[in-house]
């Protein structure tokens, strides 16, 4: 049965690795060979099989968390607000300011990081045991991102649907839907003198 994520206890150790990696080398800890065989302990306990996850699943799993905890490398300066529009990996600054000084963390969701998670991850030569873990380091950060944000502002229902089945509190979330004023951007007559020109952003 999967525990409950410590959304707290969660933001409390980001913003403690932030503060090893501001002091100690960020490659030269991931390279150490105490935290690889902690890692691949770790990863032996959650593992299916007697033998544990070969060197190649965990060489992969360890190689993704270490990419997706890199942003904890970096010292950011204060804010007054912090602003992420995906609750996923790019949230982690915003969650350290929040537990560290308590800068306002606003989430605007065009979509659900973790549903997207779900559909499209991949790690290609991990068996599911490793691949849940993985998704366990995603899911707790998705979480503590809800958990720290003061504002949620998806872009349908259905999305707010899916941020209060991962823990969002369902006051902190404002639906704010795609579109425009169709008054203020109404096209405007023009003679033309030749083919339209179409233009596209994308």
């Amino acid at each position: 049965e999967r525990q409950p994520v410590d959304t707290r206890g969660f933001a409390a150790a980001l913003a403690a690795m932030q503060g090893h990696f501001l002091e100690w080398d960020y490659r030269a800890t991931w390279a150490s060979p105490p935290v690889w065989e902690t890692f691949r302990a770790r990863a032996a306990q959650d593992h299916d099989a007697t033998d544990g996850p070969s060197l190649a699943e965990a060489a992969e799993a360890f190689r993704w968390t270490a990419g997706a905890l890199s942003v904890l490398a970096l010292d950011l300066p204060s804010f007054d607000l912090v602003h992420s529009t995906s609750a996923g990996l790019a949230s982690i600054p915003g969650i350290v300011a929040a537990h560290r000084r308590g800068t306002p963390l606003l989430l605007s969701e065009h979509h659900v990081h973790v549903r997207d998670a779900y559909l499209s991850f991949e790690m290609r030569s991990s068996t599911f045991g490793l691949k849940r873990r993985v998704m366990d380091i995603l899911e707790a950060v998705v979480r503590t991102a809800y958990a720290s944000a003061d504002l949620i502002a998806p872009v349908c229902r259905h999305n707010a649907d899916w941020e209060v089945a991962q823990g969002a509190a369902p006051g902190r979330i404002r639906v704010i839907y795609s579109g425009v004023d169709e008054e203020s951007f109404r096209p405007a007559h023009a003679v033309r003198s030749g083919p339209p020109t179409v233009v596209t952003v994308g």
